[in-house]
């Protein structure tokens, strides 16, 4: 799908389009097409009273809470606060810092605390000794519906939630670690369907709440922008 397929549509007039497609069908399509890959993982551990700095960097970002509560600042952004069992979709080209709490005794750079551990999984340690509170999954994926568009490019603000469907979403997180460990053939398919599941679930309950400009992609706020998709998609 080239670029200018987009700017060809954009342009035109999207009356009958709009008609024809109901804004919870709309999102729904969207949602189904949506393509869904798990690029690589890394394991965040962070003391309480420690903060763990994130450069910048040009890939989508994903976290699960997996253990303590998160707090989480993110350049041009309001702090959050996520618990165990969030999920946090992270804006690019944004530092961002990982801490335990809002006032921290010790600042950790990840560049300097990264290494390998066992199964060739990296690990982030912002702590000293054997003592953390905070267990972050972080994965970098791609999300979009070519490979020249990319529906989450305009996202400013972090998308996070806490999806009622908790045992399904640490399940699927769980198994997508083991998955990035223990690689066997099937091990990325099996990693980018869960990863597309757990998406669905942070996105739909974003979808439910109010929203502020930036705060989830233009795709699935703006039915224009969504309906012009669907029907290159649909061609």
């Amino acid at each position: 799908m080239r670029s200018s397929d987009f700017d060809q549509l954009f342009r035109r007039d999207s009356t009958a389009a709009a008609s024809s497609c109901p804004p919870a069908v709309l999102a729904e399509r969207i949602l189904d097409s949506m393509d869904v890959r798990v690029e690589a993982f890394a394991i965040c551990r962070i003391a309480r009273d420690a903060a763990l700095v994130i450069p910048a960097i040009s890939d989508l970002k994903i976290m699960y809470v997996l253990k303590g509560t998160m707090h989480l600042s993110v350049d041009g952004n309001e702090p959050l606060v996520s618990p165990a069992g969030s999920i946090v979709l992270l804006p690019k080209n944004l530092a961002r810092t990982l801490a335990g709490r809002e006032s921290v005794n010790r600042t950790y750079s990840a560049q300097e605390v990264i290494h390998m551990g066992i199964h060739n999984l990296m690990y982030i340690d912002a702590f000293a000794g054997d003592e953390y509170d905070i267990r972050v999954l972080c994965g970098r994926i791609q999300i979009g519906f070519a490979n020249d568009f990319d529906a989450f490019d305009g996202l400013v603000r972090p998308i996070s939630a806490k999806p009622d469907n908790d045992v399904f979403v640490r399940s699927a997180f769980e198994a997508m670690l083991d998955e990035s460990r223990f690689r066997t053939a099937g091990s990325q398919a099996l990693a980018n369907t869960l990863m597309k599941a757990c998406l669905v679930e942070l996105l739909r309950h974003d979808l439910d709440q109010l929203h502020h400009p930036g705060s989830s992609p233009s795709i699935l706020l703006k039915p224009g922008v969504g309906r012009s998709v669907i029907a290159i998609l649909s061609q």
